[in-house]
């Protein structure tokens, strides 16, 4: 028979396998198609014009009234002002519910916008749901490919936290999102692919 301390060590040995970042091969990476957003000035706009000029997009999921988001909006703006002379396409998206926080509503977002980069609405959370986005905030790094039709599709090459310190940047070891981008436009999958990332769940509409 197993012994208490047997089951213990077990038992922790699976939850730190479940926290280790996941490692795939880029040929596992997952693909989304085309995304749809909307503007504050109400215009719906693609994924595709809004990558028109560059292979490389970083999408942050996040909320205007999520603590947790907030404390990575000056991160995020300096990781926009790193990349934006390499052809990076940065973009704020927020897929929460308006109805039950007007902050994230479309006319709110877009007058009080803190970042540098368009700020946009998903208004019908599809974009949310094809990226497997749950939380705000949460990062994604997507690769643009053509399809064998010509359609332009995204391969994710990383999804999950900014860093590995929401409370403090100058504290944080491990800088996903920042290497992740640079492994994209070096045309590599990023040693880490997918983390869990922290934060307030996204507000889905019933």
């Amino acid at each position: 028979m197993k012994t208490i301390h047997q089951s213990y060590r077990q038992i922790l040995g699976f939850m730190l396998l479940l926290s280790l970042p996941v490692l795939l091969s880029a040929q596992n990476l997952k693909t989304v198609s085309d995304l749809t957003f909307t503007a504050g000035s109400g215009k719906k706009v693609s994924l595709t014009n809004l990558t028109d000029n560059s292979n490389v997009a970083v999408i942050i999921v996040t909320s205007s009234h999520c603590s947790w988001a907030g404390k990575y909006e000056a991160r995020l703006s300096g990781l926009y002002k790193k990349y934006k002379a390499k052809g990076v396409t940065f973009l704020a998206v927020n897929s929460n519910d308006a109805s039950v926080s007007t902050s994230d509503a479309l006319a709110r977002i877009s007058a009080q916008s803190p970042f540098p980069f368009p700020y946009l609405k998903d208004e019908d959370q599809g974009a949310a749901k094809a990226l497997g986005a749950t939380k705000n905030p949460e990062a994604f790094v997507l690769r643009k490919k053509r399809s064998e039709s010509g359609q332009a599709r995204y391969q994710i090459m990383y999804m999950g936290k900014v860093d590995d310190n929401p409370l403090d940047a100058n504290m944080a070891k491990e800088k996903y999102l920042d290497l992740a981008i640079a492994s994209a436009l070096a045309g590599k999958a990023p040693a880490t692919q997918k983390t869990a990332a922290n934060g307030c769940n996204i507000k889905w509409k019933h």
